[in-house]
């Protein structure tokens, strides 16, 4: 059963949108073609992450902390932020983790909260800024500070802790927290949400918070005897980025007016919670539930995939697309 209550308030826009759309037809066809594909969900296991479940679990969540905006929006043929790790480059969010990873070995506490929360700009920029700058530098060295002075103030010694205090649920259950709503309300640079206004309506993403998750996830399903697994994790995802959307207006399934797609051709900026940017995430969201269910038609009752799966699958096929623009937008959100 289904409990992603956040779907339920991107509804507005779903049920009457004005900018973008989904095609019906095309999700059928992709989805005939994808049934016969493998999917999986990634055990996470790259060099980069460390293998004691709790240093992981305190790694991946200092890492999504910090996993948005790794393309200046304002001066994207820069290209993406890049950190090399053992004569490796890593890109993107997995390039800030190599620098997480780097800094570890270097002796930095990273993954301490009292280290965090003493944490200078310096600090930051020495971190992460070693082979290419990283943009919002200023968010991040906040929210690694918030993450270090909100988990001490509250008595929390990490990640792992906010997991077991939700139960090892995602969302809310019979009266209790999951750890989605715990960790937004012990940091709230998790939160992710935006006022419509046409509706007056709040809509809800989480996308951090939900991969976050779904990151930990990929790892217990390996090892459940380390890693209590998510009761309920078929009901996160998905993650509503930049790359989601590209692929999917790619394959013809999201379709935008206009106007939009040629500001995103032209690499212009859409705002952060403008109607442009809401409606993006949140058709991305309505498009990969609904490729979702075509493909488990097609693959029938014994074959079908999840949120999971799907999310990763879409993803991993958008970096064939690296030529083509995605929507710029300046935002700690993604």
């Amino acid at each position: 059963m289904e409990i992603n209550y956040f779907w339920e308030t991107l509804e507005v826009i779903w049920n009457n949108p004005k900018l973008v759309f989904l095609n019906n037809e095309s999700i059928q066809e992709i989805a005939k073609k994808f049934a016969t594909q493998e999917f999986k969900i990634p055990a996470w296991r790259e060099g980069i992450f460390p293998k004691e479940p709790r240093e992981f679990v305190e790694f991946i969540g200092v890492a999504n902390s910090l996993n948005f905006c790794f393309t200046n929006p304002f001066n994207p043929s820069d290209g993406k932020y890049f950190f090399i790790w053992r004569d490796k480059k890593w890109t993107g969010s997995l390039g800030m983790a190599a620098a997480l990873r780097a800094a570890l070995e270097n002796g930095k506490l990273v993954l301490d909260c009292k280290f965090l929360r003493n944490l200078t700009k310096r600090d930051v920029v020495d971190i992460f800024c070693v082979y290419s700058d990283i943009p919002l530098v200023d968010a991040r060295w906040e929210f690694l500070q918030q993450v270090g002075r909100n988990l001490s103030i509250n008595r929390i010694d990490g990640f792992w802790d906010i997991f077991k205090l939700g139960r090892w649920r995602a969302f809310d259950s019979n009266g209790f927290l999951g750890i989605i709503s715990i960790l937004s309300n012990l940091l709230p640079c998790f939160n992710d949400y935006s006022f419509h206004e046409e509706s007056r309506k709040l809509i809800f993403f989480y996308k951090r918070a939900q991969l976050l998750l779904m990151v930990y996830q990929g790892r217990a399903l390996t090892e459940p005897q380390n890693f209590p697994l998510i009761a309920d994790y078929e009901s996160l995802g998905p993650a509503p980025d930049y790359a989601l959307p590209k692929i999917l207006k790619h394959l013809g399934i999201l379709v935008y007016a206009n106007k939009l797609a040629e500001k995103i051709n032209n690499r212009k900026i859409i705002l952060a919670d403008s109607l442009e940017e809401q409606e993006i995430r949140a058709q991305t969201v309505n498009a990969m539930i609904r490729l979702r269910d075509e493909i488990n038609i097609v693959r029938g009752d014994n074959r079908k995939i999840n949120m999971l799966e799907l999310d990763y699958f879409m993803w991993s096929l958008s970096k064939d697309t690296e030529s083509i623009p995605h929507h710029l937008t300046l935002t700690v959100a993604y």
